[in-house]
C-alpha cells in the first residue's frame, strides 16, 4: 500500500503510465497520419520504455486494497434472500404457497 494511504498511486507510477500513454498516443498519431512509420515505432520504444520503467519501480506494488468484504452466501443465515429481496426490490426465491396462482 502507499505511503500516503490513499488512492492516487505514487508520482513514480504516474510518470510511468504518463511515459507508457505519450508512446500509445505518438504511435497512434503515427499510424492514422499517412502512416508515418517512423512516428509510430518512435511511439512504441517509448511504451516500450516506460513499461521496463514501471518493471524497475515496482508499479505492481502500488495496488490499493479496501478491506475485505464478507458477503452472506445464503448457506448460513436462512435471512438472506429475504434481504437481498428487500435490496433489489425483487424477488428472488418463492415458496409453493407463496405463488399467485399455486
Amino acid at each position: 500500500m502507499s505511503e500516503s494511504q490513499s488512492h492516487g498511486g505514487r508520482p513514480k507510477s504516474w510518470l510511468g503510465v504518463g511515459v507508457v500513454f505519450l508512446g500509445f498516443l505518438l504511435g497512434g498519431i503515427g499510424l492514422v497520419a499517412g502512416p508515418a512509420w517512423i512516428l509510430f515505432w518512435v511511439g512504441v520504444a517509448i511504451a516500450v520504455v516506460g513499461g521496463v520503467f514501471m518493471l524497475a519501480t515496482g508499479i505492481f506494488e502500488d495496488v490499493v486494497l479496501a478491506e475485505p468484504v464478507q458477503q452472506a452466501s445464503g448457506e448460513d443465515d436462512p435471512d438472506a434472500p429475504k434481504l437481498l429481496e428487500e435490496a433489489s426490490g425483487r424477488p428472488t426465491r418463492r415458496d409453493a404457497g407463496e405463488l399467485p396462482h399455486g
